[in-house]
């Protein structure tokens, strides 16, 4: 969700001092769930124009149907007669709604922390594709990420177990880019910056993620 305002930047830890890796869960008022601004209709557009050109950012993995169709329903109860009714359960949630959608499931009988991703609609990627990812658990999925193996791995696991149905979450995490394009596949190198000219052109660029348990999950 993309925003004109800036009050979101309260909900960051923007302070200096050492990395800080944390969830930062929070309580979700579910009538924040999915929101709609005056971006909306842009942000759309534009995810239409990219599931045309990069279709491979909305896949389904098989034997993941009735989750697929709860969380339909959940969106459609949301957000009513905006839900595209047109292509694929996934496909009209990749173009009903401006937020990026991953479906997790956990393996029958596996041990804390099997979450895999099994689907999703990644149009907003951020230096990452769902052609990577499908398939892999959490673990795997943040490989990327300095220090999430030894600090939040087991944390984030045992979170998703315990997730209830009747109490979604809400978290954010930020990042600092040096182009504002929500569609970022590519990983970019990172590297140190000490010209204040080019600083005054990079992005902050922050993702409002939300976490919900489903029956079928």
């Amino acid at each position: 969700m993309a925003t004109n305002t800036f009050d979101w930047l309260n909900d960051l830890p923007l302070q200096a001092g050492p990395p800080d890796l944390r969830m930062g869960i929070r309580p979700l008022d579910i009538r924040s769930w999915l929101p709609v601004d005056e971006l909306t209709p842009v942000e759309l557009a534009r995810r239409r124009r990219l599931f045309a050109e990069h279709p491979g950012c909305v896949q389904m993995l098989p034997g993941h149907g009735p989750a697929l169709e709860e969380l339909l329903s959940l969106v459609e109860i949301h957000i009513g007669d905006r839900l595209v009714t047109d292509g694929s359960p996934i496909e009209r949630l990749a173009l009903s709604v401006p937020d990026d959608i991953v479906l997790m499931h956990r393996r029958d009988g596996a041990a804390n922390c099997d979450w895999r991703l099994v689907g999703g609609a990644v149009l907003f990627p951020n230096q990452w594709t769902l052609d990577e990812k499908l398939g892999l658990p959490v673990t795997d999925i943040h490989e990327p990420v300095d220090g999430y193996d030894e600090l939040l791995a087991r944390r984030v696991g045992s979170y998703f177990d315990g997730l209830s149905a009747a109490r979604p979450v809400w978290r954010r995490n930020w990042f600092i880019h040096d182009d504002p394009d929500l569609f970022q596949p590519g990983r970019a190198a990172q590297r140190s910056i000490t010209d204040p000219d080019e600083a005054g052109s990079l992005w902050l660029r922050s993702e409002w993620q939300t976490l919900r348990r489903l029956a079928f999950s």
